[in-house]
């Protein structure tokens, strides 16, 4: 079975957090983890801990870095840490004794945020140049969750909504605008929320880690829950927890049924406008690119009048062109549409010779057994009458252990 995750960002997500929330949820990873810790030239006085506490009654886990003894935190980062430059960072994860694994995903992650500094800064990827991002601490979170992700193996990653944060945040440069530049332009393409809970939410670490594990925001679909883990953040926030939790699933195995894809459906009436625009309005609806059905129903409408009812199904990657393209079509002033998840059966393409000529034909793959289905267009460019277009047919959908394909 595929592993599934779903990040659930209560509170946000910085780089400790992943890390704990990751260690809650995989703790026979933490040998992997050391492992990988082990093999970067860390100083002598720093040391890192995975520890169990509770915060308003949940359990969880804290991930700490510490430097001689102080705690290195983001809160904890002022002008004496020194600067590390991209190609530095980058030959100590992929020069050294880090397993290959771990240190294609954390170079993956550094490699992220590199791209962003350097397009805040307008600056080569080579010339970026570190600060908080580049403290031991960040290295570490980002070292301990590239480990866990190798240890887990491939899995399809989601994601709720990612809060913004508001307000400002002290850096190097400064006081900073919330989310930060590098923070924001990670989080490009990404579904967000203010929930009005200000300060940093997302870290420029989060974000990268976000952006390399690339989830999918929308519906997830059938999966078995696992287990769960809870990652706290070292802020306290009154009335809030500051968590990131994950939680684990088996996908749907071959058991549970067909396949399964998500699919825009959307819907609305037309009562005022006339029969010719409206087939030539479909007609366009139809050719439109990712459009897979379009179906028109006649109904009742409002006061009595009568209409058509307009059904779509397309692919959801699809729907704002889709919608602007149904209201320059039609007269409609509203569309409902929602994504949905549709079981589907496997199928292929063929061709069959038959007495007749070629036919198309869809083979598709039904618990029972395949059957087959002529192209209505190719039945209808045969030669013949009605009765030689049914013996082509016949042929054609024959049981597929007795088609001859050409």
């Amino acid at each position: 079975m595929s592993l599934r995750l779903r990040l659930d960002p209560v509170g946000g997500i910085a780089g400790d957090m992943a890390a704990a929330a990751l260690l809650d949820s995989f703790p026979d990873a933490v040998d992997a983890v050391a492992r990988g810790l082990s093999a970067l030239p860390l100083p002598a006085e720093l040391s890192w801990q995975h520890l169990k506490v509770s915060v308003a009654g949940l359990q969880g886990q804290r991930f700490e870095v510490t430097l001689a003894g102080k705690h290195e935190g983001a809160a904890a980062h002022d002008a004496r840490h020194s600067h590390r430059h991209h190609a530095d960072i980058r030959a100590m994860l992929t020069g050294g004794a880090l397993p290959a694994p771990v240190a294609a995903h954390a170079d993956a992650i550094f490699d992220h945020l590199a791209r962003a500094e350097a397009q805040v800064h307008g600056c080569a990827v080579a010339d970026v140049a570190f600060h908080e991002v580049g403290a031991w601490d960040s290295i570490v979170d980002i070292v301990t969750v590239a480990a866990i992700l190798a240890e887990i193996g491939p899995a399809q990653w989601f994601c709720g909504p990612v809060p913004l944060g508001h307000g400002t945040v002290w850096t190097e440069h400064g006081r900073i605008p919330v989310p930060a530049p590098a923070t924001a332009l990670l989080l490009q393409g990404m579904l967000t929320h203010d929930d009005g809970i200000g300060g940093e939410r997302v870290t420029p670490t989060g974000a990268a880690i976000l952006r390399h594990l690339a989830p999918d925001q929308g519906p997830m679909g059938p999966a078995r829950l696992r287990h769960s883990g809870t990652g706290f953040g070292q802020r306290e926030v009154p009335g809030h927890i500051n968590a990131l939790r994950v939680l684990v699933f088996d996908g749907a195995g071959p058991e549970t049924g067909p396949p399964q894809e998500q699919i825009a459906r959307l819907g609305f009436e037309l009562d005022d406008q006339t029969p010719e625009e409206i087939a030539t309005a479909l007609d366009r609806l139809r050719a439109h690119p990712g459009v897979q059905d379009v179906v028109s129903l006649p109904v009742m409408g409002k006061k009595g009048r009568l209409a058509q009812r307009i059904e779509i199904l397309a692919a959801p990657e699809g729907l704002p062109q889709l919608l602007t393209l149904c209201f320059d079509e039609t007269t409609t002033l509203g569309i409902r549409h929602e994504t949905l998840w549709r079981s589907i059966l496997p199928r292929r393409a063929d061709r069959v010779e038959t007495a007749q000529g070629t036919l198309r034909v869809k083979i598709a793959d039904r618990p029972g057994g395949p059957t087959v289905k002529a192209e209505a267009d190719d039945l209808a460019a045969l030669s013949g009458d009605l009765r030689d277009r049914r013996a082509a047919r016949a042929q054609a959908e024959a049981p597929p252990q007795e088609v001859k394909s050409s």
